[in-house]
């Protein structure tokens, strides 16, 4: 099924019954018999929302009830590369398919793990060699008495032939390779029938791509039509307008988002990022601190809510969500080091030296210098350098020249092969 079928079926109750039962039986860990295509609709739905690990548990669950599942295999293997960047495990994985020339899906793996090894002649030629064939095996049955059109597994299928161009711009958007997409897009006079949806939305991709924000509008538009509850094209559509400044119609856009999924978290932070921009500063304020109170384990709603107010020189209440954003991130560096940056370039270079002191000082003391990410470096020299804090910069400075010396040389090491 299409992208758009797959989004209306997993917003059926037909659906949210079926992964309620399965997450019950889950986290009670019951051994719960489902379908193949049960599970795999169940791992494709995880895939959308970005959990990564419960779509590969799906995926391995279908595989512990029906071992030699090979949509299973096929998109366990896909994800093994796309999403977990391991071609080993992908390989060790789609080894395990039965008959894998019967499934259009193995040719898109093995162009897909071609391009990861920079093959790209070798991938895009695979794929032409498989849509060659099965335009030609298309061609001969069209005028076979005995072809079923609705047997899709055996490869030749009609739809695999009419809709390949489509799957394979699709893979190539997904993979930043928008030239390749745009060549196999012009391959399609007209979308297939059931997959509008997936036309205009890649067409409006490979547009974004170019910079062309009109004809982004114009596909997403049209793409709408085809499934005006998708949160995901309602966004695109936001961010084109918000990128063109057109803010009006981009908070209009974040409000269908939000109509079809009060409990977004991306489309509440890009209402409040809208409402900022038009001035309804406290319409924004409150966005955010929504946002912060409906997903207390991400930190970046606290982080906007700091930045905020210490541009209104509220200095003691961007400190408290500051400090609340570290403590949401376990302290992590990159939390902190985005603090200390936009403390920076705010002109607080007292309170950015700080926190990239305390970043930094652990590297110091345990003589790893070499291992402190360059970006922290310059931003310590350029504090120090506000604060006339010389024997500091020069310090920080000595450093900071041994590690552009360093990645000068790797760059180097990596250009040579």
């Amino acid at each position: 099924m299409g992208n758009s079928d797959f989004n209306r079926y997993i917003r059926s109750e037909e659906f949210k019954n079926l992964l309620s039962s399965y997450e019950a039986a889950r986290l009670k860990d019951e051994m719960l018999y489902l379908d193949s295509d049960d599970l795999i609709d169940i791992a494709e739905y995880y895939h959308s929302i970005n959990e990564y690990d419960n779509a590969l548990d799906a995926a391995d669950y279908c595989l512990e009830l029906h071992p030699d599942e090979s949509a299973a295999l096929l998109f366990k293997a896909r994800m093994m590369l796309i999403d977990n960047h391991d071609p080993e495990g992908a390989r060790e994985v789609f080894s395990k398919v039965k008959d894998p020339d019967n499934y259009v899906e193995s040719t898109y793996i093995r162009a897909e793990l071609l391009i990861y090894d920079y093959r790209l002649d070798e991938a895009d030629a695979l794929l032409l060699e498989k849509y060659s064939s099965l335009l030609s095996k298309s061609s001969n049955a069209s005028g076979d008495a005995g072809y079923d059109e609705d047997e899709e597994d055996g490869e030749g299928y009609d739809g695999d032939a009419e809709r390949m161009p489509l799957d394979v711009a699709m893979m190539y958007v997904d993979l930043g390779m928008h030239d390749m997409a745009l060549e196999w897009m012009q391959r399609m006079e007209t979308p297939v029938s059931g997959m509008e949806y997936e036309y205009y939305e890649t067409w409006a991709r490979i547009s974004h791509s170019t910079g062309d924000s009109a004809k982004v509008i114009e596909y997403l538009n049209k793409a709408l039509d085809y499934d005006p509850y998708s949160i995901n094209a309602w966004m695109q559509l936001y961010d084109t307008y918000f990128n063109i400044e057109q803010y009006e119609k981009a908070l209009e856009c974040t409000e269908y988002a939000l109509a079809i999924e009060p409990d977004d978290a991306e489309a509440l932070m890009c209402r409040g990022n809208t409402l900022y921009e038009l001035n309804r500063t406290e319409e924004a304020i409150e966005t955010y601190k929504t946002c912060a109170q409906m997903y207390p384990e991400q930190d970046y709603p606290c982080m906007i809510l700091g930045t905020v107010y210490l541009e209104h020189q509220d200095f003691k209440t961007a400190m408290g969500y500051f400090r609340e954003a570290i403590e949401r991130s376990g302290y992590d560096i990159m939390t902190m080091a985005h603090i200390g940056m936009i403390f920076y370039e705010m002109g607080y270079y007292q309170s950015a030296y700080q926190i990239f002191h305390t970043i930094i000082t652990p590297f110091h003391e345990e003589a790893m210098m070499d291992e402190c990410p360059l970006p922290l470096l310059k931003y310590m020299v350029n504090c120090c350098i506000k604060l006339d804090k010389e024997e500091e910069l020069r310090c920080y400075y000595k450093y900071l020249e041994q590690r552009k010396q360093a990645t000068a040389q790797e760059d180097n090491t990596d250009n040579s092969f």
